[in-house]
């Protein structure tokens, strides 16, 4: 008698039912991973376009914030602007007068002085000031100590029977 072979259970299976059944966590995962990967990228992406444009807008202000106002911080930088010294004591007189060398706070809403500064004591120093040229450096001075802008507090604050006897200030 001959020996009669059976197919074993062991054979392979073929076929695309097959496929899913041996390989559906593979699938599954790349249903669900791809789409979150390049979610993922693309986000990486927008927040380094994001951080580049931040990092370009902070370099083009250069020296308009201020970092530190310790005194010798402030001194680097208005050298920078000018060395012309007046120049920097002007910025810093006419600050202090109109009360914005300080960062703003409530406590300058109740002060007098902040909202009525000594106009006698703006003109006369605001008066050393003769050319444009000294203009300009004065009031980037005061931008850099500030983040103000000088001819918008100075006719804003001043009165205006001093106003009109600085002539670079009409």
């Amino acid at each position: 008698m001959a020996t009669v072979r059976k197919a074993s259970g062991n054979s392979v299976k073929s076929g695309f039912l097959d496929i899913i059944e041996r390989y559906w966590v593979v699938m599954l995962g790349l249903v669900f991973g791809v789409p979150v990967l390049f979610r993922y990228l693309r986000d990486s992406q927008t927040k380094d376009t994001v951080n580049n444009a931040e990092e370009a807008v902070k370099t083009q202000q250069g020296l308009t914030t201020v970092l530190n106002k310790d005194y010798t911080t402030q001194l680097t930088g208005l050298s920078k602007i000018t060395t012309l010294l007046y120049i920097q004591t002007v910025a810093r007189n006419v600050s202090v007068i109109l009360m914005t060398d300080k960062p703003d706070t409530w406590t300058n809403s109740i002060n007098p002085l902040y909202w009525f500064p000594d106009s006698n004591d703006l003109y006369r120093n605001l008066s050393q000031i003769k050319s444009q040229n000294a203009l300009n450096l004065t009031a980037k001075c005061y931008q850099f100590l500030t983040n103000r802008n000088l001819l918008n507090d100075v006719k804003s604050r001043m009165s205006k029977d001093l106003l009109l006897k600085l002539p670079l200030f009409k």
